[in-house]
């Protein structure tokens, strides 16, 4: 029934794929040049900083407001190329006005978001030095998320979803040929580069699809669609602000190093890396290919089919993510030593993120479901909903990185957000159910007990085969390892019965 939600899945699962494959490269550069230093940590909380209004102001309104509302004039191209032109030439006037003062603002943000740098000059100067600089990168990105918008409402996936690892390719090179004459500074300026070559792929591919951009800011603001949108976006701006204060919750309490440990924001960013690798792989595809589809059933008041793509993708999500999470639980160390574990990267580095990484993957599936869920939200033009579930999120998790951090250190940062991930999830879909009806997921209970068992048996033997492999070339080792696990999760699928392995099949086709 849905084969069309399954290949555009597909065809944003390769275009993720092979971006975060360059982004793990990148992480891991990172690591052996850097380490876990004072100078990495003043890069991450200045990278952060754009990148929260970024999301904000970027990939938030895409998914929430923009792709829904341009999916609605699919059929009136004119309508179409009009409302996403004026749709441009707004965000860029706000993403411009918002770099300039996120620039002149760039101290007390910095304070405000990792105090513990207060108590190292050096590294507090530095981390303000590069968030002045970083901040002309959001008017980039967030361009370059408009013309990904647009791609995604014409259902052409594949530049949006690949446009990342051309940033990722920037830190790479900058990373190996700068770093040895420029330092640290050899990341700013792969940042800079890297957006400015995300703005041109997309403008290239829309132009190649007879997209023509004409820029009228003046005509923009009495666009009454434009209006629409902007009461639409108030609350899901509110929503990704608490989203990425709870994002930065993690950063101002990990900064805290005499309590949570030397390093632990450093660790706390390269197993969000890791973390963020699956739900990019699997809800992301999911829920953004979905939110054009059930934003096309709302409109034509097909509520049976909008209930039965919610639950096809929640069954998506958990067949490929719970084995994902036993195995990650399993063999937490082994994942870290194999990735990050070289240069500057020390055996405390890998015993701290291994911690960090296991407990955020323990809220994997309440990450990933959360995804599925407010994409239906968005298409119903509803944003309240994910706005409050943030904000209870927000408080759950400030509270218990204040509690948890200290009889668990940075591992009790981690465990926070899982928990508060968890709840969110289960009020999103109570709400969910108040808005549209029950929703049939008798086939979706059968396959979380399977996809759990599965998930055991990937995790034991994981930890069976790289225990028994100790004293071996750790690769080595590694590779025996993917391969049993390869194993068992072919014949366990088989085994277990799962009634959809044909649309797994047809997922990973691509």
């Amino acid at each position: 029934m849905f084969e069309k939600v399954l290949r555009n899945s597909t065809l944003i699962s390769l275009g993720t794929l092979i971006s975060r494959l360059s982004g793990l490269l990148r992480v891991i550069l990172m690591a052996q040049f850097f380490g876990t230093c004072a100078a990495l940590e003043a890069f991450i909380v200045a990278f952060r900083l754009p990148n929260l209004f970024r999301s904000v102001l970027g990939e938030g309104f895409r998914d929430s407001v923009a792709v829904p509302m341009l999916c609605e004039h699919h059929r009136d191209q004119q309508r179409f190329r009009e409302l996403a032109n004026n749709l441009l030439s707004i965000s860029g006037v706000l993403l411009l006005a918002v770099s300039i003062l996120g620039a002149a603002f760039s101290r007390p943000l910095v304070a405000l978001t990792a105090p513990g740098f207060l108590a190292d000059t050096e590294k507090f100067i530095l981390a303000v030095s590069f968030t002045r600089i970083t901040f002309f990168y959001l008017f980039l990105i967030g361009f370059a998320v408009g013309l990904d918008s647009i791609l995604s409402a014409m259902q052409k996936f594949f530049i949006p979803a690949v446009n990342p690892a051309f940033l990722n390719l920037s830190f790479i090179l900058g990373i190996i040929v700068l770093t040895g004459k420029f330092q640290y500074y050899s990341l700013i300026a792969a940042v800079m580069v890297g957006g400015v070559i995300q703005v041109i792929f997309p403008m290239i591919a829309l132009k190649r699809s007879g997209f023509k951009l004409v820029l009228h800011p003046k005509a923009a603001f009495y666009d009454p669609q434009i209006k629409e949108m902007g009461r639409l976006f108030m609350p899901r701006v509110a929503s990704s602000v608490v989203y990425q204060l709870n994002v930065m919750v993690d950063t101002i309490f990990s900064s805290l190093s005499t309590v949570v440990g030397a390093g632990a924001l450093a660790a706390v960013s390269y197993a969000s890396t890791l973390i963020q690798f699956p739900l990019a792989m699997v809800a992301l595809p999911l829920s953004r290919v979905a939110t054009v589809d059930l934003a096309r059933y709302h409109a034509d008041k097909n509520e049976a089919d909008f209930k039965k793509l919610v639950a096809f993708s929640l069954d998506g999500v958990i067949l490929l993510i719970m084995p994902v999470t036993f195995v990650s639980l399993f063999i937490p160390d082994a994942i870290i030593d194999v990735i990050f574990k070289r240069g500057a990267f020390s055996d405390n580095d890998l015993v701290m993120t291994a911690w960090v990484f296991a407990s955020y993957a323990l809220g994997l599936i309440f990450f990933c479901a959360a995804k599925v869920l407010n994409s239906a939200f968005y298409a119903l033009k509803e944003t309240k909903a994910p706005m409050k579930s943030a904000m209870i999120a927000l408080g759950i998790n400030f509270v218990l990185c204040g509690i948890l951090m200290f009889p668990l250190k940075i591992a009790g940062v981690a465990l926070a957000s899982t928990i508060s991930g968890g709840y969110s999830c289960w009020y999103l879909y109570q709400k969910l159910k108040k808005k549209i009806g029950a929703i049939d997921l008798s086939s979706t209970r059968v396959i979380f007990i399977k996809a759990c068992l599965l998930g055991l048996a990937l995790g034991v033997a994981a930890r069976l085969v790289w225990v028994s492999c100790h004293g071996f070339n750790k690769y080595l080792a590694f590779g025996l390892l993917c391969f049993a696990d390869g194993v068992i999760f072919i014949f366990g699928l088989k085994l277990l019965g799962f009634k959809n392995i044909s649309s797994l099949k047809e997922f990973f086709k691509g």
